[in-house]
């Protein structure tokens, strides 16, 4: 080979330069080139630097690119003049609801814009605002195709909540199940929609399911004048996961493409990487996460590999800010503060003895079960189990003993009992409470309907079908159940239970994203109340730690890993003895 070779993998997204050794050197000089022994070549990811390097400085002395390359070159430098354009938000545009003040200063800003990312806090309204952007577009035929992809829990609330309260244009929205009625109703729906299509999919079925990428590969392909929107666009946040290589494969399809959350950064700016390689990696072009580590990041501790801080980072927010709109609640809604209460319990005489016996060793036991736990982690998540009123213990069945069951301790639970003291002093109120357990759920269910009857509490936990979650939601939010009991990681994202006034934390899950979401489905546009929020907390036990970290803005597992590099592990467990 006398001369160099230019190609381009679609599938990895990276130019392929097969050079000989003495043009090593121009191959060296392409930005975030890497070297691939297996086939001696350079690769080098397709952004607009490399595009601009190849064609002034590759496409020379009877150097051969591909059809192929030449048009994503072409492709990726024509791309750099349509960035950028923006317009005003059509002045005639009939809004189904009136929009406020923070949301037609995002309208009128992000207008025209084919990548868009709204950080907008929970409770902000960010879906009305993706709605009228896109039903705007339909109107002026821009956009006739969405690919809505979300956490499968709040599909059903874009397709029979939000969408119906906010859509102006024709439309026709339909829910992605893979089953093979399901494909068949998908493609029934695929002949007889009309207005602005909205496939709706969730975003945890990317991860595992190859015939979903199939059906929204082709769904995309269907038309030149498409749109994917990621809602909670922190699921795409991790480089390797199928689910976020998927959705930016999604994006490349997209004439428009759009994210939005409000916890952008919720783990550290290492999290908008992957939601800018969604956008546009010309956003911020460094071409793959290692680069924009070594941009950002400040690296150490073992080996090296751990990140320590972080640097340029107000360069990373002058680059992507004319991509962003952010509002933060405080600033754009007249809703009063939320008001927090820590209500503590006394765990009862047997709780205490196997709280005793797990926080000293590494074994909890009830009769003749017993329960060996690995890790540091492990131990606070079972003795959050036992300040809940639950003890696990091995399945005799399962192998290596990981498999676990749970039993009641006492027939009278302290949280259970403080739980029906809340809802009593509550006079009507009604009252959202949330468990880290499904046990716990059960528990306090049982304990409501007792006292207030079934018809007066409601579920949404993953026991229960989306349709029902959707159905228990609505009788919440119309006053007909006055308790919803629910978990924060299933019932925390995206629905509206502005309804209740009072959120109790039975338990928390490890989660801090998943705490903030949780929150704030109470505390968002439509609510007319302060909302109070109480911790039931254990005294003395991992309840309060848990709780801290949380605070701290912090999963439990970055708190724990600090506390165990500090050499201070001995708060983790709790004072009781």
């Amino acid at each position: 080979m006398d001369n160099i070779h230019i190609d381009y993998e679609e599938r990895k997204g990276r130019f392929v330069v097969h050079a000989p050794p003495w043009q090593v050197e121009l191959c060296r000089a392409m930005p975030n080139r890497r070297w691939r022994a297996a086939d001696r070549a350079w690769t080098a990811p397709a952004i607009r630097a490399n595009a601009d390097y190849i064609k002034k400085s590759l496409t020379i002395l009877g150097h051969k690119i591909t059809p192929k390359a030449r048009d994503k070159i072409d492709e990726l430098l024509q791309r750099e003049r349509d960035l950028h354009l923006t317009d005003n938000f059509p002045k005639d545009y009939r809004f189904k609801t009136t929009p406020f003040k923070h949301q037609y200063a995002a309208l009128d800003k992000l207008y025209g814009l084919r990548t868009i990312a709204l950080f907008m806090d929970m409770g902000t309204g960010k879906s009305k605002v993706a709605i009228d952007l896109h039903a705007a577009m339909s109107r002026e035929y821009k956009v006739d195709t969405v690919l809505l992809l979300c956490p499968l829990s709040i599909r059903r609330n874009w397709a029979e909540q939000e969408l119906p309260r906010h859509m102006t244009s024709a439309w026709s929205a339909h829910l992605l199940d893979t089953s093979k009625s399901g494909i068949k109703h998908y493609d029934e729906w695929m002949k007889d929609a009309l207005g602005q299509r909205w496939l709706i999919v969730g975003i945890e079925s990317l991860g595992s399911s190859k015939r979903a990428e199939e059906i929204c590969k082709q769904y995309l392909c269907s038309s030149i004048h498409t749109a994917t929107i990621v809602d909670e666009s922190s699921k795409i946040k991790n480089h390797t996961a199928n689910r976020a290589m998927r959705a930016v494969s999604f994006g490349r399809m997209s004439e428009y493409r759009t994210i939005m959350t409000g916890t952008p950064i919720a783990n550290g700016p290492m999290d908008m990487f992957m939601q800018f390689e969604f956008l546009d990696p010309d956003i911020i072009g460094l071409g793959d996460f290692y680069s924009f580590r070594n941009r950002y990041a400040i690296m150490g501790g073992y080996d090296n590999k751990e990140i320590i801080g972080y640097r340029n980072l107000d360069e990373l927010t002058e680059i992507v800010a004319p991509f962003v709109y952010q509002v933060r609640k405080k600033d754009a809604l007249d809703l009063p503060p939320k008001l927090y209460v820590t209500r503590e319990v006394e765990l009862t005489d047997e709780q205490r003895r196997l709280y005793g016996t797990m926080k000293r060793g590494r074994i909890v036991a009830t009769g003749d079960k017993s329960h060996i736990v690995e890790n540091v982690l492990e131990k606070m998540l079972r003795l959050q189990e036992i300040a809940g009123g639950f003890v696990s213990y091995a399945d005799a069945g399962a192998a290596k003993g990981k498999k676990t069951k749970r039993e009641r301790i006492d027939k009278v639970l302290s949280k259970v009992t403080e739980l029906l003291a809340i809802a009593e002093e509550a006079e009507g109120q009604s009252v959202i409470v949330w468990c880290a357990f499904k046990d716990e759920i059960y528990a306090c269910v049982a304990a409501l309907c007792n006292v207030y009857g079934r018809a007066a509490v409601v579920e949404i936990h993953g026991d229960i079908d989306e349709k029902q979650r959707n159905i228990n939601k609505d009788l919440f939010q119309s006053g007909k159940a006055r308790f919803l009991v629910g978990n924060a990681a299933t019932g925390g994202l995206g629905l509206d239970m502005t309804a209740g006034s009072i959120e109790v934390y039975y338990s928390n899950t490890f989660n801090y994203i998943d705490r903030q979401q949780s929150e704030d489905r109470a505390h968002r546009i439509g609510q007319t109340k302060q909302v109070t929020i109480i911790d039931l907390v254990a005294r003395g036990t991992v309840d309060a730690v848990i709780i801290e970290a949380l605070r701290q803005k912090q999963n439990l597992s970055e708190y724990v890993r600090r506390s165990i590099a500090r050499a201070d592990t001995d708060h983790l467990y709790g004072e009781t003895e």
